[in-house]
Formats: C-alpha cells, structure tokens, sequence
C-alpha cells in the first residue's frame, strides 16, 4: 500500500507540473497573439513585433 501511496503522489506531482507548464504556455500564447494584433493594427512596428517574438522563443 505505500509503494502505491508513493508512486501516487509522484503521479498527482507530475500532473500539476504538467498543468502550470500548460497554463504557462497558454500565456505565452496569448501574449504572442496579442503582439501580432499590435503589428498588424500598426501599433508597433516590425522591429519591435520581430524582437519581442524572439523574446517570447528565448524565454522559457
């Protein structure tokens, strides 16, 4: 029974990783979405569109 019990919590811990990673990139992609919709409605321009996206690839 603990043997499962451990393996269990290593499992519920695994999930909530997974979960933040998941809402963590969730954000990214909003946050790219909206910088496209800045460049297209020329609210920035393309040098500033260009390295916020690479900004964007670099975090992690």
């Amino acid at each position: 029974m603990w043997v499962i019990e451990l393996h269990s919590h290593g499992y519920n811990y695994t999930k909530v990783i997974n979960k933040l990673k998941e809402q963590e990139l969730q954000k990214k992609k909003r946050a790219l979405d909206k910088l496209h919709e800045s460049y297209e409605e020329d609210i920035i321009t393309k040098q500033v569109f260009m390295e916020r996206k690479v900004w964007f690839g670099r975090s992690k």
